[in-house]
């Protein structure tokens, strides 16, 4: 008889290959083109099987986007743990999610593009999760106006921007794969987004 602890590890570990599987499908075919069967398949799995893990469609696009947002988010968590100054700490962890959008395409097109096809529930889930990281930035913003690193600024406003234009960059990167050089474009939208906090990047 298998112990508990191996059920419960045979049951991520096909949880994991189902949502893999999801994933290269919604991001090739997106949400409304990918059906269950085609996951099912894609899994090596029957539909019965896939509908035990995930009751619907929906859920596995849910659990998908969740995964996206704990991926990025532990990515940066882990990038800005031992960084103390604010501003080092902000731009560490806006280089890891471009670094971390860059290797991960199926991902990044999850994430940027069809959570917002996929119908209002999820895309008031992905405004959540995006809510998350314009928190990331407000929280240092914020903390370099009390440690008198940069003046007094609308962070609520600016945090907005700076996500929206990031957002834009990686969006327009992932339709055309234009800039060729994804982390160069970055650099250049930087210098351009420190111009807001009166600030000078090399």
């Amino acid at each position: 008889m298998r112990s508990p602890q191996t059920r419960q590890a045979r049951w991520l570990s096909r949880d994991r290959e189902i949502l893999e599987a999801a994933l290269r499908l919604f991001a090739e075919n997106g949400y409304h083109g990918t059906s269950v069967d085609d996951i099912a398949r894609a899994a090596r799995t029957s539909k019965g099987g896939l509908y035990f893990h995930f009751p619907s469609k929906g859920d596995l696009f849910s659990a998908l986007l969740d995964y996206a947002a704990r991926l990025l988010l532990s990515k940066i968590e882990g990038a800005v743990r031992d960084v103390d100054d604010p501003l080092a700490k902000l731009e560490r962890g806006l280089e890891v999610f471009v670094r971390t959008i860059t290797s991960h395409r199926a991902l990044a097109r999850l994430f940027l593009v069809e959570g917002f096809g996929a119908g209002p529930d999820f895309q008031a889930r992905l405004r959540e999760v995006h809510g998350l990281f314009i928190s990331f930035i407000k929280d240092q913003l914020e903390a370099a106006i009390r440690r008198g690193i940069v003046r007094p600024v609308d962070t609520d406003l600016i945090s907005v921007v700076w996500f929206g234009a990031l957002y834009q960059l990686l969006l327009h990167w992932l339709s055309t794969g234009e800039p060729a050089s994804l982390e160069e474009g970055y650099g250049r939208l930087v210098r351009l987004l420190a111009k807001t906090i009166d600030l000078e990047v090399d």
